[in-house]
């Protein structure tokens, strides 16, 4: 929450949190190659519970992470199935969909051999107002600080395809009923981390989806890419 705040003051800011079952991965990142890390990370960098570093801290691009990463990350070829989820900030929510993840990690642990994680993403206010002042976005957001949440499961059994999906459903709709009951749930899914079982276009809002049906029509009046594209988040699914 502290170096969220600090996204709220300096735009350059920006991080993930991975919660796995055995490790919790951090990324930080600033917009700009510094001699020194931001004081905005030192409550990560104060963590008595650090164990290591996957990839040092050093200026870059995002070529030179994307290698360093691939470096240091195990291969693990394995079916996998994400969902989004958009909330607002809030450490009590995060504690409590802790909680709920831990639950359904030792029921999936006595049904099938599965690997749980989910990944906390923010994103600051300053993000928005820059899509909107570049003629706006498709999104519907408003430019306030939330949470792009990213759940995932992953298995090698195709038998367990239904209990995977299952275990996904449980872990998308506890965080969702405990965001609801907060008033800290936002309509919005962000396409990158949605499933298939989501409908992503229709989390814009009626009149962003009114315009995108719109655009479609106007520039695919036949229809090509509505009828013959294979499969994705699509209009025609609406």
């Amino acid at each position: 929450m502290k170096v969220q705040k600090s996204m709220e003051l300096d735009s350059k800011v920006d991080l993930y949190v991975t919660v796995t079952p055995t490790v919790i991965v951090i990324g930080m990142f600033y917009a700009e190659w510094v001699a020194q890390p931001p004081t905005a990370f030192d409550p990560f960098h104060q963590l008595k519970s650090q164990v290591g570093v996957m990839v040092p801290l050093t200026n870059g691009t995002g070529t030179s992470l994307a290698v360093d990463l691939g470096a240091n990350t195990p291969q693990y070829d394995a079916r996998r199935i994400p969902t989004a989820v958009t909330t607002t900030p809030d450490a009590g929510l995060y504690l409590k969909n802790h909680e709920k993840f831990l639950e359904v990690l030792e029921t999936t642990e006595s049904a099938f051999a599965a690997n749980l994680s989910y990944t906390i993403q923010p994103v600051a206010s300053a993000t928005i107002r820059e899509g909107n002042a570049r003629r706006g976005n498709t999104f519907g957001l408003d430019p306030m600080p939330q949470i792009w949440w990213s759940m995932v499961v992953e298995w090698d059994d195709e038998t367990k395809d239904a209990q995977a999906q299952q275990t996904l459903k449980t872990m998308d709709g506890n965080l969702r009923s405990i965001a609801q009951s907060r008033g800290e749930l936002i309509r919005y899914q962000f396409m990158n981390d949605a499933s298939f079982m989501q409908t992503v276009l229709d989390s814009y809002g009626e009149d962003n989806l009114a315009r995108l049906r719109s655009t479609a029509k106007h520039y695919d009046p036949s229809r090509v890419f509505q009828e013959l594209q294979n499969d994705g988040f699509l209009l025609r699914k609406i």
